[in-house]
């Protein structure tokens, strides 16, 4: 196990989809296609990402046309935020801003398409039209909401850095669900599940506070293996907020964040285990992506090379060796002092 770094509880099965090789071999094949990558050394960068393990893992039973897509989605989103933090190339709220509001027209206009596109903006227009003719109306819908959401937290967590300020936890805790794109990956859970969850039961309360506990313990986990590992946005991240806010030694903010990140897992399986119980099909395929969301991230980072320390190698070896554990970490300790999450444990 790399030093440092704490067992994570999460007592889901992994899992992973057979043909995840030809999976990640088609949608790089997309990427090279289309001109996503401007150098060698950005698409090495690329392809340690591991996106499309990542897709497989939150997706291990899709159907391949699908997963491909995904794993499209993933690669590109990694581009957009590593060019994003690379310190030779910076970008202003205000450069993500503009960014953003060309990308809502690309959303709500089909085939829409500007002369002047960047790679970037020219990949995401193809990757909308190709998701358009896969998805359903309302899967589109969530789809596109899920990247404005995630855009919108890109915004606000660069004007952080370009301030030098750090946010409140309560802040912090709000936004760091969007920041990870959480509703992005509910919605291709539904499309690549094959479900479409109605309205009111998509946005009932307790769907909502599972599927953010999901993308906030998701967070927390990044969060934790990107401090140790030096993966991180220096100021956004869960252990250096808890330091820098709160006063405390790394080490002790850490151990902080873990038992943030723990009580919301025990709060996720509780509110999961009660909507199976009376949960219809389409709901129970949800819950299943939820499931393979929080586990897969995990198994992902173990080996993405973004974590082990060889991000410009496509091809290591190495794995940070997580421990995974479905021991509990002790006396449920309730809720956390936050109130962005206090009220997951109100329903």
């Amino acid at each position: 196990m790399r030093t440092g770094l704490p067992p994570f509880y999460c007592p889901i099965a992994p899992a992973l989809h057979p043909r995840v090789e030809w999976i990640r071999h088609r949608a790089l094949a997309w990427a090279d296609s289309i001109g996503l990558y401007r150098t060698p050394g950005d698409r090495a960068r690329g392809v340690a990402t591991h996106s499309a393990e990542l897709a497989c893992r939150v997706l291990p039973a899709g159907r391949d046309d699908l997963l491909w897509l995904f794993s499209a989605w993933n690669y590109w989103s990694f581009a957009l935020s590593d060019g994003r933090d690379d310190i030779t190339k910076p970008k202003s709220a205000a450069d993500i801003a503009d960014f953003t509001v060309r990308i809502f027209r690309a959303l709500d206009e089909p085939g829409y398409r500007r002369p002047d596109a960047t790679p970037l903006e020219s990949a995401l227009a193809d990757l909308i039209d190709r998701t358009r003719d896969v998805a359903t109306a309302v899967q589109f819908r969530r789809l596109a909401e899920g990247v404005r959401d995630w855009l919108l937290a890109l915004t606000w967590q660069t004007t952080h850095t370009e301030r030098g300020s750090v946010p409140t936890l309560d802040d912090f805790a709000a936004m760091r669900t969007a920041t990870r794109g959480t509703r992005l990956f509910a919605a291709w859970i539904e499309i690549g599940s094959g479900v479409t969850l109605p309205g009111e039961q998509r946005w009932a309360a307790s769907v909502r506070a599972l599927t953010t506990a999901a993308g906030f313990i998701v967070s927390c986990d990044n969060d934790i293996v990107g401090h140790v590992t030096g993966n991180r946005v220096p100021g956004q991240n869960i252990v250096d907020l808890l330091a820098a806010r709160h006063d405390r030694p790394v080490r002790e903010a850490l151990t902080a964040a873990k038992a943030i990140r723990d009580s919301a897992m025990i709060r996720f399986l509780g509110l999961r285990n009660g909507l199976a119980r009376n949960a219809g099909s389409d709901l129970h395929g949800y819950l299943r992506g939820l499931n393979h969301y929080l586990r897969g991230s995990l198994d992902w980072m173990d080996t993405a090379p973004r974590y082990t320390g060889a991000r410009d190698r496509p091809s290591p070896r190495s794995r940070l060796g997580l421990v995974i554990t479905g021991i509990p970490p002790g006396k449920d300790t309730g809720p956390p002092d936050i109130p962005a999450v206090k009220w997951w444990w109100r329903l």
